[in-house]
């Protein structure tokens, strides 16, 4: 075990080991750090007392640290990292645990739900956020708890439900890069006693931070609208239900990297390297990246309250499309272009009851247990259309096969698949003594994926997808997974506790293949083996919470995407089962009120996740490596200062910073490619508020000193061909520069 483990291990044990003295102690304090209610375990409990390590952001955190939208978490959340292309193409990795494929025939590693409903496709697990009650973030494989199973973490958005009382907000804003934005709700009982309603919406657009010089066109901006209606219905004191609709219409300009050089993918030898720009956020593409993406959720969720135990029910319905157009190359030159069209509609029921803790099920007090069933069906397509420029080597090989004029070969790789997921689970929790608890869990899981991948192209013969094919996909998996934790609670305000947990996340079919043999290749699913000692504590009479926990996973058949070149010429994505590794670290957070409206945040992660046996290809073997996306050490601070001027005039001051690491984006470390590391970096964050009544402004400017980082990098192989070879290309894709706005809101409660 490393130093930096040992050093969280000490304090994690320091912390137990004071609960004897400082537990007690009754200093006079300026004030308490607020508890925050959570319903991580299906029922409502402090978050001080449930025995699993989570991070938990209610409304009142959400509005000071300015979130608004989910790839935020990462700078207040030690141990996660979200990176992306576009908003549509996220790679969302907790502790190590992730998954870089975007495409239908993977699951995510760290599921996304929204309101209790799991969002299957990645391409609608980013998008801006709004009227959000609270927001939870759960490490570690979660089955016992939810419906669908996730082998690396949870995060669940919870949105505000409608109460009777008159409500309202509306907040209007705006920044540079032509940002403006909008949003409110409105909330109140529609039939007094019976029947309350909310609807929320937003607008949110900005120009995109990277300038096309050619069209003066940016990418990676916004340009989002959403509309969220909910209306809950409680007949009696018994039985309530809540029916939510939510549409997110998504036009923001999209994707656009830089290139990195040292070549152009598939580049023509016959055509001259590009002149490319120094400036990180801009260059001459030869086309823009639009993109179009909607998506549309229903759900229904009842709940009855008999005399021993709840009984609740969720039913939803996802539709998803997606359309999105890529200058792949990203240069000048016409190599590349990627038009994606997906669609998708998810399905899925999931039914559970709880104990009520003070009914005859639950002993006296002595039990508290859960039991659930959930369905899920997901029918999706996905195409990605490959058109190959005038300046790309298969339109070269073209033209030299006696097709003069030749200006575009187009491929197509399509995927049509349907997923249909069935679990059943429990979990009990049996208090032992007075302040000992033992909590088992149990879940079973099958999912059967089913599909069929077609290959076609308009000019047969020629690379990449010589000739067109059709590969019918069948595969069902099952798997079994127990969860252990005893907890230990010898004061109100410490607990330890011993987590051992096994997850799973079912296999796949490929992304984006362009030969047959590589679309007939299933890959199996993922397994690890969790283990965590978790604290959790609070001193000085509530001013200082301290949590900590050391973990270690043991991560098998590890799904792997790498590009790997094929016959005829050319490259193809390529997902096997390809590793096993090792995952350990440690996470300590930090939360206290030193003086009278003064709040600090402190995290702390130190991870070391490594391949223990990874054959990359024939003689490259990446045994030993860094896993991707997995900074060693990430670090994030937050001050926040309240103050009461008088005269009904109220001040609030934060600023906060993010360290992250060195880490890396892809396999291999720097063996192959060194620019896939990704120098340590920090951003800063500041914002202020004044308030009077029911007004508001705030100012806010965030990545203050424009740290340059990249969010994700792609690397091509090089190409041989009878015209000659090129070598590699690499693209970074960079995270958005220093950016100054402002807002005023007016709400009614």
């Amino acid at each position: 075990m490393t130093a930096k483990t040992l050093s969280g291990a000490s304090l994690l044990a320091l912390s137990t080991l004071m609960c004897a003295t400082s537990a007690r102690a009754e200093d006079p304090v300026a004030g308490q750090v607020e508890e925050v209610v959570v319903t991580a375990q299906r029922r409502s409990e402090r978050l001080q007392d449930v025995p699993v390590t989570m991070q938990a952001f209610d409304g009142k955190a959400i509005r000071a640290a300015g979130l608004t939208q989910v790839d935020q978490l990462a700078r207040l959340t030690p141990g996660l990292n979200v990176g992306a292309f576009a908003p549509s193409k996220p790679q969302i990795y907790m502790r190590g645990i992730g998954t870089r494929q975007i495409d239908i025939g993977s699951d995510p590693s760290v599921g996304v739900f929204l309101d209790d409903v799991y969002v299957g496709r990645a391409s609608g697990s980013l998008s801006n956020i709004a009227d959000i009650d609270r927001i939870e973030v759960l490490k570690g494989p979660q089955g016992t708890l939810y419906g669908r199973n996730t082998i690396g973490g949870a995060i669940s958005v919870v949105t505000a439900d409608p109460t009777s009382e008159i409500a309202a907000n509306l907040e209007v804003g705006g920044g540079d890069y032509g940002a403006y934005n909008a949003k409110g709700y409105l909330n109140g009982a529609l039939v007094p006693g019976k029947l309350d309603g909310r609807i929320s919406a937003f607008y949110v657009k900005r120009d995109g931070y990277v300038v096309n010089t050619v069209t003066g066109k940016g990418a990676l901006g916004l340009d989002q609208l959403g509309v969220r209606g909910k209306l809950r219905f409680a007949p009696s004191d018994r039985l309530s239900a809540v029916l939510t609709a939510d549409i997110l219409r998504d036009r923001s300009p999209g994707q656009q990297g830089e290139s990195e050089g040292p070549d152009v993918f598939l580049r023509s030898p016959l055509v001259g390297l590009p002149q490319l720009t120094r400036d990180r956020l801009s260059e001459a593409y030869n086309l823009d990246s639009p993109v179009r993406r909607n998506i549309d959720q229903v759900s229904l969720r009842a709940e009855w309250k008999g005399d021993d135990a709840t009984v609740t029910s969720i039913s939803a319905y996802r539709r998803s499309r997606l359309f999105e157009d890529a200058d792949v190359d990203s240069t000048p030159l016409s190599v590349l272009e990627q038009v994606t069209f997906e669609r998708s509609r998810e399905l899925s029921q999931e039914l559970r009851i709880v104990s009520d803790p003070a009914a005859r099920w639950s002993f006296g007090g002595r039990l508290d247990w859960l039991a659930g069933v959930y369905v899920y069906r997901d029918e999706a397509v996905r195409t990605d259309r490959f058109v190959w420029g005038a300046d790309s080597l298969p339109v070269l090989v073209g033209r030299f096969s006696g097709l003069a004029g030749l200006e575009s070969v187009t491929n197509d790789a399509t995927l049509d698949r349907d997923v249909d997921g069935a679990a059943v689970y429990g979990q009990a929790t049996v208090r032992v003594t007075d302040t000992v608890s033992v909590t088992a869990g149990l879940r079973y899981s099958r999912d059967h994926k089913e599909g069929l991948y077609t290959g076609a192209t308009d000019h047969a013969g020629l690379p990449v997808l010589a000739q067109p094919f059709a590969v019918p996909l069948d595969r069902t998996w099952t798997s079994t997974d127990p969860r252990l934790t005893i907890d230990w609670k010898p004061t109100h305000d410490v607990m330890v506790f011993v987590t051992a947990s096994h997850g799973y996340k079912s296999g796949g079919f490929q992304w984006a293949v362009t030969d047959p043999t590589l679309a007939a290749r299933i890959f199996d699913p993922e397994e690890v083996s969790y283990y965590e000692l978790g604290a959790k504590t609070r001193w000085l009479g509530g001013a200082l919470v301290l949590n900590g926990s050391l973990f270690y996973n043991d991560y098998k058949n590890l799904q792997v995407q790498r590009l790997v070149a094929i016959p005829g010429g050319g490259a193809s994505n390529v997902i096997s089962n390809a590793a096993a590794s090792t995952i350990k670290g440690t996470e300590v957070e930090v939360t206290a009120r030193p003086g009278a409206g003064w709040l600090v945040n402190l995290g702390y992660a130190y991870l070391d996740a490594r391949y223990d046996r990874y054959v990359f290809g024939p003689g490259v073997d990446f045994s030993g490596t860094a896993m991707v996306r997995s900074p060693k050490t990430t670090l994030n601070a937050s001050v926040q200062y309240d103050r009461d001027l008088g005269d009904d005039l109220a001040l609030q001051v934060r600023g906060s910073a993010a360290y992250t690491s060195s880490f890396f984006f892809e396999p291999g470390e720097t063996r192959l490619s060194a620019g896939n590391r990704e120098p340590a970096y920090v951003t800063v964050d500041l914002r202020a508020s004044l308030s009077r009544g029911p007004y508001r402004a705030t100012a806010f400017v965030s990545n203050l000193f424009d740290e340059h980082y990249r969010t994700a990098r792609l690397t091509y192989p090089g190409a041989s061909s009878p015209f000659g070879a090129t070598e590699p290309q690499s693209i970074g894709y960079w995270a958005p520069p220093r950016m100054v706005g402002a807002s005023i809101s007016w709400m009614l409660q």
